[in-house]
């Protein structure tokens, strides 16, 4: 009895299927989406690497420029 009671609860092995495939899913989903994820952040390193290196390239222009010795503004 205690049996069929279980069968008729959780619908037989369809669905321990059903469970299976949804864990199955929901793992592609989340590799899906890490992978995605690193991918980003990958490419915002790399903008932001080359953004700071123009950023300090300026800097540096604008410190050794005759106009920066001239008046002495060395910040």
């Amino acid at each position: 009895m205690a049996k069929s009671l279980i069968t008729q609860t959780l619908g037989g092995p369809s669905y321990h299927t059903a469970i299976s495939d949804k864990i199955a899913r929901l793992s592609e989903a989340e590799y899906a989406f890490e992978t995605k994820r690193r991918k980003l952040e990958h490419q915002f390193e790399v903008t932001n690497s080359e953004l700071r290196e123009e950023y300090l390239a300026a800097v540096l222009e604008i410190h050794d420029s005759p106009e920066a010795k001239m008046t002495g503004v060395t910040h």
